[in-house]
């Protein structure tokens, strides 16, 4: 069963609202508060629910990258430079594999990209057709996530 705010503020003895704005860094609260509302997450094994998160507050973080799952290691110091960035602009990134040239593969993985509610999708040694790359436009677009 998965541990959620609810089960932190029982055991705290804090509201949910305080306990998720220390889990997310908002507002005011105190050290003490916010240790007491850690080592409760720790303990009962909390693991944040992204896409919950993501959901509330109308902000994604996460940048979808459709790879082509070659013989040959010749993209791995692109994803490297992806990861870099992303980490560097505190954002995710999932990867998910796809044929280089089978547009109803590709239409399906960016499906499963949209509805994973990625803020962008990069394809990478694949090569989707221009109805494939014109459909994310509708679903991503750049007010939905809060990057600098």
């Amino acid at each position: 069963m998965k541990v959620t705010i609810k089960d932190i503020a029982a055991a705290t003895g804090l509201s949910t609202a305080s306990v998720s704005r220390i889990l997310n860094q908002r507002g005011r609260y105190s050290a003490a508060s916010a240790k007491r509302v850690h080592d409760a997450a720790a303990d009962l094994g909390y693991f944040k629910n992204r896409s919950a998160a993501d959901l509330a507050s109308q902000r994604n973080h996460t940048i979808g990258v459709i790879n082509y799952p070659a013989e040959t290691n010749a993209n791995d110091q692109v994803i490297q430079g992806i990861m870099a960035e992303a980490n560097r602009l505190a954002m995710d990134v999932m990867i998910m594999y796809a044929a280089r040239d089978d547009q109803a593969v590709i239409a399906k993985t960016v499906q499963n990209m949209i509805e994973r509610r990625v803020f962008a999708v990069m394809f990478l040694s694949v090569r989707p057709d221009q109805a494939i790359i014109d459909t994310p436009s509708q679903y991503l677009s750049p007010r939905s996530c809060q990057c600098q």
